[in-house]
């Protein structure tokens, strides 16, 4: 119908017409293919709620039409992503653990080929725990990240340096999070220096990375008395 042919028509009714549509019974899923097509790219808060309904409306319909585990981690890993934008919260950690597992298996049978992946979901999974005050089990998860990265970097820094970076500015927000205030201090510095590095090559690239870690250095600086 008209929602098939133009489906950004979807979107631009809002968040809670979207979601109504969703909910039909016996919508086709070409037709809320079409709609998730015409979503941004990156995270719209208005439309979070009506996003997540939608990759859940799907997930069950993809995931039953493929056996390839790259494929069903990357649903899910999508999934979990939506879900917690929307604040569903332990629905997220659900899904994202099961993704892990996932990669954790490829791994095995092919650690070059998946170990990225693997580092990206188990970052996921640090979040997700973290949201949900699981604050131990999120430090292990982002620090088993970490060290991911930080093996694939002295491979091929180019490539995962940002990543290393990445992680290692959450694992300080983990830490901090548990009163591990020096080693807080310790994962921050490093990813502010990692930053300042990439930021030299590409500033339009890292500069934004950077002013963040730095705002975190701060903190931490801040948390442990140094002031100055």
């Amino acid at each position: 119908g008209l929602v098939q042919a133009n489906p950004g028509l979807a979107i631009a009714a809002g968040s809670v017409v979207l979601t109504r549509m969703v909910d039909l019974p016996g919508i086709d899923h070409t037709v809320l293919e079409a709609v998730e097509g015409q979503l941004p790219p990156g995270r719209e808060v208005s439309l979070d709620i009506a996003a997540a309904a939608l990759a859940s409306r799907l997930a069950p319909h993809r995931l039953a039409n493929t056996s390839d585990p790259k494929q069903r981690a990357a649903v899910l890993d999508r999934l979990g992503y939506r879900l917690s934008n929307a604040g569903r919260r332990e629905e997220a950690l659900d899904v994202t653990g099961e993704a892990v597992e996932i990669r954790r298996r490829l791994v095995v049978a092919n650690p070059g080929a998946f170990e990225p992946n693997l580092a990206m979901a188990l970052n996921n999974l640090g979040i997700r725990l973290s949201n949900l005050g699981r604050r131990e089990e999120a430090l292990v998860a982002t620090g088993e990240a970490v060290e991911t990265y930080r093996r694939l970097a002295v491979v091929n820094p180019g490539a995962f340096e940002p990543n290393l970076a990445m992680a290692l500015n959450n694992l300080g927000i983990r830490l901090s999070n548990l009163g591990r205030r020096e080693e807080a201090l310790v994962a921050t510095g490093e990813a502010v220096e990692t930053y300042r590095r990439l930021a030299v090559v590409n500033p339009g690239a890292f500069e934004p990375n950077l002013a963040m870690a730095l705002n975190n250095l701060g903190i931490r600086l801040s948390n442990l008395g140094r002031r100055e």
